[in-house]
């Protein structure tokens, strides 16, 4: 094979090279990350070779370039498809197939001649050895199986020695869900919490349901005259805005309780930030350990909890009328899209959805003399955790 020649780009230390997609068809300029010509060499090797899928590979060649945003073909495509495939799945990818299966004879198989056998051998010794562990085996389908069905999806592959492969049952630990008089409770009085910041993102969160992307990216534009329109999310991959999930864009109405206890707007075009800058998924994270770990011990009580509560909530309330709650909270149910398509539903129809909310989770009227401004982010320690 003919690899693409490393040459200098004037400006950088390192050396570069030019590719063809082989996804998009287009020309590509890439950095080797060293300014040696031997070492450059055998970078363009390397990653050439994982990005042109060849009939002598192996698995552990094959499998390689889906451990990169950059090789991973899944991502690249749904990408071009303005979907968003995390950068989260890449990464835990990468570390459960490293740890537990290119260590192992399997790995050096020939990709194109694996058959299901072969796949079935592999997950039966990894049953004995991970019996007390089956979250990981089940991960290991998961991700092999991904693997095989976009080869065969580009065919590079002839059939999927993964289809029919079945996922191991277990007992997940279920997010629990908080009932109306818990979630009450818990904004009721902002004093009890550390900060104004903490208290406000979390009243969004329990009140609309919005995945932590969609707040943490959520803009002043996206909210006028009482509706807030959900069309954009932060996305830890591009690390900016993207689309949200699954492209899912719903508009909504704020109900009372919330549109009252926004933030003050600031110069900032997002509605939750931190000195001027957007919210990062460190403060997200540290801030659901310091107010939510703390007030529901010995409960898995995380943020999406909330939007697990307000979806089980609303359904009892409303008795049952669940197409109204999905087309709130803005789920996307396969088996329900023939119904959702002959549903025409408009935001000004889900306002009795904002009423309801209001009176589930209704709270006193807002005294703005019962919040003090909090001094950001810190852990256990007070120490301020600077923005993204």
């Amino acid at each position: 094979m003919n690899y693409p020649k490393p040459f200098k780009r004037e400006g950088s230390a390192s050396l570069f090279f030019n590719y063809t997609d082989p996804l998009t068809g287009k020309r590509k300029l890439k950095s080797t990350g060293t300014p040696r010509v031997g070492e450059s060499k055998e970078f363009i090797k390397t990653f050439i070779d994982r990005l042109t899928p060849s009939g002598s590979m192996t698995f552990r060649e094959y499998a390689s370039r889906f451990f990169s945003p950059e090789t991973n073909p899944r991502y690249i495509r749904y990408k071009m498809a303005g979907k968003q495939y995390g950068i989260g799945h890449i990464t835990t990818m990468r570390q459960v197939l490293t740890k537990h299966v290119l260590s192992r004879p399997f790995a050096d198989l020939e990709f194109a001649s694996i058959n299901r056998g072969d796949i079935l051998d592999l997950l039966m010794q990894l049953g004995k050895e991970l019996k007390d562990h089956p979250a990981t085996i089940d991960n290991i389908i998961k991700f092999i199986s991904s693997i095989f069905s976009e080869a065969y999806y580009r065919e590079d592959l002839k059939y999927n020695p993964t289809q029919r492969l079945t996922r191991i049952n277990y007992d997940k630990e279920q997010r629990e869900v908080l009932t109306p008089d818990e979630i009450r409770e818990l904004f009721k009085d902002p004093g009890t919490w550390r900060h104004k910041l903490d208290y406000d993102v979390f009243l969004f969160a329990a009140y609309t349901g919005r995945r932590c992307g969609e707040i943490l990216g959520l803009q002043w534009d996206q909210i006028k005259d009482g509706y807030c329109y959900i069309d954009r999310a932060y996305n830890r991959g591009e690390k900016g805005l993207s689309v949200p999930k699954w492209d899912k864009k719903v508009m909504i109405p704020l109900c009372r309780t919330l549109l009252e206890r926004l933030p003050e707007r600031g110069e900032s075009p997002y509605v939750f930030t931190y000195e001027g800058h957007p919210l990062s998924l460190k403060w997200w994270d540290r801030a659901s350990r310091r107010e939510l770990k703390c007030r529901f011990p010995g409960r898995n009580i995380v943020p999406h909890s909330f939007r697990h509560s307000l979806n089980t909530n609303l359904i009892l309330a409303l008795g049952g009328q669940e197409i109204f709650v999905r087309k709130y909270i803005g789920w996307t149910e396969s088996s329900r899209d023939t119904q959702a398509i002959y549903t025409h539903i408009k935001p000004r129809d889900l306002k009795f959805i904002a009423d309801k909310i209001d009176e589930m989770y209704c709270l006193e009227p807002l005294s703005h003399n019962n919040i003090e401004n909090g001094d950001g982010d810190d852990d256990s320690s007070g120490q301020a955790v600077g923005p993204v």
